[in-house]
C-alpha cells in the first residue's frame, strides 16, 4: 500500500496501519539545518505532500528574506492586494495587523487584482504529483473572512458582516468570483485535495456569529466544494481556533477534512459528535512541541488518539526550528503507534 493509498482509504473511512502522518519542515530550518533536516526525512516515513500557496508573500526562499530573518529581523511581503505579510519564528506568514484599506465599507473603493495563481505554480504542483507516492494537497489563498480582515480590519469585516447586508452581499459577490477564478485553475491541476482556510476563532471565541456563517459563507463553500468534487478531488478546510461549532456546515457542504490546531478543540467531543463524518487532521504546532515535556507529549498524543478511531484521523506535526530528534521522534512515534482494539462481540 502506497502512502497515497493510506491516506486515500482514511479519507474513506477505512483503516489503515499505521495512521497517515505528515510531517511539516519549515523553509527557514531547511535553510539552517539541511542536514537535521534531511535526517528527519529518512527517518519518518510522511504520507503526504504539503504544497502551500495560502499566503500570497514575495518569496520566502529569496536571499532577502533569508538574511533578514537570520540578522532577527522578521520578513514581509506584500501581496497582490497590497497588504502586508509577516513571517514569524517558526517559519508562518501571517497577515499584518495593520489593514489596507482604512474604510472596507467603502466597498467600491476596493481594487479586485487579476487572478494569482500562475502557470508556474500549478506546474510545480504537477510536477510534485508526477514524482512522488504521497498525497498531494495544494493549500490555496482561498480564505474569505481573512482577505476581508486583511482589507479592513478585523472590527471592520465583522461589523461588514453583522450590520451592513447590501454592502456585504457586493462585496461577497466579487469574492465569490475572484476565488471561483483560482478554483478552476486548481482543479486543473493533478492534486489529489484542494485545501481551503479561514480564521473562525481565536482566543476570545468565533469571530463569525453561527447564523451569519450558515446564511453566507456555507452557501460558498457549498459551491466550491462541489466544483472540487466534480473533479475527484477531495476538500480540505483548516481552521483557527475552537471552531467546532461551525462543522456541521463544513459536513454539510462536503468538506472530506478538517484541519485544526490540536490542542484548540477536545478531541473526543469531535469524534463523539462527528466520527464517521468527516476526517480530522489535528495538527502539533511548533510551539506545543516545544514547550511540552516528552512525558507531557505522549500522555495528551495518546489520549487524543485513544478518543478518535484509527479510520478518522490523519496526524501532523510542524516542526520546531529549535528542537532536537528526541522530541520529534516522542511526537511521531506515538502518532503512529498501534492503539488496542475494542473487542468485538
Amino acid at each position: 500500500m502506497t502512502s497515497r493509498d493510506r491516506v486515500i482509504n482514511t479519507l474513506c473511512h477505512q483503516a489503515s496501519i499505521p495512521m497517515p502522518t505528515l510531517l511539516r519542515i519549515p523553509q527557514l530550518l531547511e535553510a539552517d539545518r539541511s542536514e537535521f533536516c534531511a535526517q528527519l526525512r529518512t527517518r519518518f516515513q510522511n504520507d503526504l505532500d504539503w504544497v502551500d500557496f495560502s499566503c500570497p508573500v514575495s518569496d520566502p526562499k529569496s536571499k532577502v528574506s533569508l538574511s533578514f530573518a537570520n540578522e532577527g529581523i522578521s520578513p514581509s511581503g506584500l501581496d497582490e492586494w497590497g497588504c502586508v505579510w509577516e513571517m514569524n519564528e517558526s517559519g508562518k506568514w501571517f497577515s499584518s495587523e495593520m489593514p489596507r484599506y482604512d474604510d472596507i465599507l467603502e466597498v467600491e473603493g476596493i481594487s479586485f487584482p487579476r487572478n494569482p495563481v500562475t502557470a508556474e505554480m500549478v506546474e510545480s504542483v504537477n510536477s510534485v504529483c508526477d514524482n512522488s507516492a504521497r498525497f498531494v494537497v495544494v493549500q490555496t489563498r482561498i480564505h474569505p473572512f481573512r482577505r476581508l480582515c486583511a482589507l479592513g480590519g478585523v472590527e471592520a469585516a465583522k461589523t461588514l458582516i453583522q450590520r451592513k447586508p447590501r454592502e456585504l452581499k457586493e462585496i461577497m459577490h466579487r469574492l465569490f468570483d475572484y476565488y471561483s477564478k483560482q478554483l478552476a485553475v486548481w482543479c486543473s491541476s493533478d492534486a489529489d485535495a484542494i485545501g481551503i482556510e479561514d480564521d473562525l476563532a481565536d482566543e476570545n471565541g468565533l469571530r463569525i456569529s453561527l447564523p451569519r456563517w450558515n446564511e453566507i459563507f456555507v452557501p460558498m463553500l457549498r459551491e466550491f466544494c462541489a466544483r472540487i468534487r466534480e473533479q475527484d478531488k477531495f476538500v480540505y478546510f483548516t481552521g483557527s481556533g475552537n471552531f467546532e461549532e461551525f462543522i456541521p456546515g463544513l459536513i454539510g457542504a462536503g468538506v472530506d477534512v478538517v484541519r485544526f490546531d490540536a490542542e484548540a478543540m477536545d478531541m473526543a467531543l469531535l469524534a463523539e459528535r462527528y466520527g464517521h463524518r468527516i476526517t480530522f487532521q489535528p495538527v502539533l504546532k511548533p510551539e506545543f512541541i516545544m514547550n511540552e515535556t516528552e512525558e507531557s507529549l505522549t500522555s495528551k498524543i495518546l489520549a487524543w488518539r485513544s478518543a478518535v478511531a484509527e479510520n478518522e484521523i490523519i496526524a501532523e506535526c510542524q516542526v520546531p526550528a529549535q528542537v532536537g530528534m528526541r522530541k520529534i521522534a516522542c511526537a511521531m512515534l506515538n502518532w503512529r503507534r498501534r492503539m488496542p482494539q475494542a473487542d468485538n462481540f
